[in-house]
């Protein structure tokens, strides 16, 4: 149960019965969700292969503690419809790669299979790739991408010296739902 408490006149704060604030509401009417879930992460290793999950091990945001950095999935820690993101660049020459969005483990096929195709067969070893996705997601539904590529190699550019962050991954629940 929540409780909407008036800290004074200007600011109004949704709490949980546990004292958690959940949403404040300042003077100017803008909206804090403190608890709102949220994630973004990167990778320090020196690049994904062919038939694995993608990994991103560093999450420099993670709010609600959705995202592990050890096994690359999103856990949905509460019911809703997420926002999700996905950015790569393709170093294998000679091949296509796919990036494959897995939803509970499975291929995501909702929207005939969302993924990225780079074509680096003409040789553009630079190729960049792009999901964006929204999904509605039961409390403990997971999300993960998975790399294939055509020729077997491995295929995803990953120098993140310096901070480039060429490679990532993220997300965020852009409102409640119930089904």
């Amino acid at each position: 149960m929540s409780t909407l408490i008036s800290t004074n006149i200007n600011v109004a704060n949704l709490k949980s019965s546990g004292g958690t604030t959940a949403m404040t509401i300042d003077s100017g009417g803008r909206v804090l969700q403190p608890t709102k879930p949220v994630f973004h992460a990167t990778s320090t290793s020196s690049g994904f292969t062919h038939n694995q999950t993608l990994v991103f091990n560093t999450a420099h945001l993670n709010v609600g503690s959705g995202y592990n950095t050890s096994t690359g999935k999103f856990t949905a820690p509460i019911t809703g419809v997420y926002f999700f993101y996905h950015h790569n660049i393709g170093t294998s020459t000679s091949t296509v790669l796919r990036v494959k969005v897995y939803y509970n483990d499975s291929i995501f096929d909702t929207y005939k299979q969302i993924a990225t195709r780079q074509d680096t067969s003409t040789g553009n070893d630079y190729a960049e790739g792009i999901i964006n996705f929204v999904v509605s997601l039961n409390a403990n539904d997971t999300i993960h991408l998975f790399l294939v590529a055509d020729n077997g190699s491995s295929g995803i550019y990953n120098d993140n010296s310096g901070g480039q962050g060429f490679n990532y991954f993220g997300g965020y629940l852009i409102g409640w739902q119930v089904h």
